[in-house]
């Protein structure tokens, strides 16, 4: 009796959440597109050469990187999915639409995996900067090499699991049997459509358990491990922000003083204020995707979980509209780039106006 009544309240809970979803997804489209824009300009800032000083820039260049892309992907799921909830209901009467429908999710996946990524990198090199100033084998770690390299590393390994997963999906035409449960709310799962994808058949046992396992292990990596560095980085570096303060005279002795700290990088401020933005927006997410690897889809908490992701979305894109506006608050050198930058368009506006002028008056002359 009180399984019945426990799924009626998760049923229950599930209709509130359905009734105000297409608002959330009007809000978060909205967001999106406001991201954009100021990420964008984000990346022509943090791209400039005065910017590109050390590993733990180069690394926001890859974070702004792949905001922009997972917002683009935001964008086209928006406009084109039927359900914006679960790959695995992805339909289409055209072969080209769905496999692009598939990719914007695999995209997806792969730019916000890598981000996070990036992030942690981030906050660790800055860790490590911080404990070692003085040890020059280990502040070669700030070099901007380094940094590309650290990124490069984030997004081949990130390729690999989202290859990995796109090609666990098999797409298949006229499909004869129903679309799974949770795909009922938004179309009709004994239609029989085109176009459609499935998980690739499984042989034998030996396949199912390496394919459960690859779910396990990319939640693991994408999610689990994540919620647990993101934090974690944080006590971190608030610690040693502390250690620093405490000796504050001696840093100064060693010309190793906050006016200084960054020319290894943006602020640990910054960085600290970013990482705790990456914990909250991603460590709902995380733990709906690592739940969900252990629930049955016709389980009504699956359903749940599914609507969660939607409100948690939102997060995400919040946290891409704040990475910007960190840089802006809390650095310096990041706020002179954009006066240096302005300046530039200013002088050039001005002399190109002065040479309009110049040019009329010579052409008032010669016909005089």
């Amino acid at each position: 009796m009180s399984l019945v009544a426990d799924d009626d309240t998760l049923e229950d809970v599930q209709d509130v959440l359905t009734i105000l979803e297409s608002y959330i997804f009007l809000v978060n489209i909205f967001l999106t597109f406001i991201s954009i824009f100021i990420n964008s300009f984000h990346l022509i800032i943090i791209t400039r050469k005065s910017m590109r000083t050390s590993s733990i820039n180069i690394l926001m260049i890859g974070i702004a990187v792949c905001d922009l892309f997972t917002m683009f992907t935001t964008v086209y799921k928006y406009f084109n999915l039927v359900d914006r909830e679960n790959p695995e209901c992805i339909t289409g009467d055209s072969l080209m639409k769905v496999y692009m429908d598939v990719t914007s999710w695999s995209s997806q996946y792969h730019f916000r995996r890598s981000s996070c990524w990036l992030g942690i990198l981030m906050a660790s090199v800055r860790y490590i900067i911080m404990r070692k100033m003085s040890n020059v084998r280990h502040t070669k770690i700030g070099e901007p090499r380094m940094g590309f390299i650290l990124a490069a590393i984030v997004f081949f390994a990130s390729v690999l699991l989202t290859v990995t997963w796109q090609f666990e999906c098999k797409v298949i035409e006229n499909r004869n049997f129903s679309l799974p449960v949770n795909c009922a709310e938004h179309q009709d799962i004994n239609s029989h459509p085109k176009f459609s994808i499935i998980l690739r058949p499984l042989s034998n046992i030996a396949a199912v358990l390496i394919t459960r396992t690859y779910f396990i292990l990319d939640a693991t990596i994408s999610n689990f491990i994540p919620c647990l560095a993101f934090p974690t980085l944080t006590v971190l570096l608030l610690r040693q922000i502390h250690k620093i303060n405490e000796r504050r005279s001696e840093m100064r002795r060693t010309s190793v003083t906050e006016e200084n700290e960054e020319k290894h990088g943006l602020t640990t401020k910054v960085i600290i204020f970013i990482t705790i933005s990456f914990f909250i927006a991603e460590a709902p997410l995380g733990t709906i995707a690592t739940l969900k690897t252990f629930i049955d889809r016709s389980n009504p908490l699956f359903r749940l979980l599914t609507e969660f992701v939607v409100y948690f979305t939102t997060l995400v894109t919040i946290n891409s509209l704040l990475h910007p506006i960190f840089c802006i608050v809390m650095s310096s050198q990041y706020r002179e780039t954009i006066k240096s930058l302005l300046r530039i368009k200013r002088k050039t506006s001005v002399m190109s106006a002065q040479k309009k002028v110049s040019f009329g008056s010579t052409q008032v002359i010669h016909m005089t």
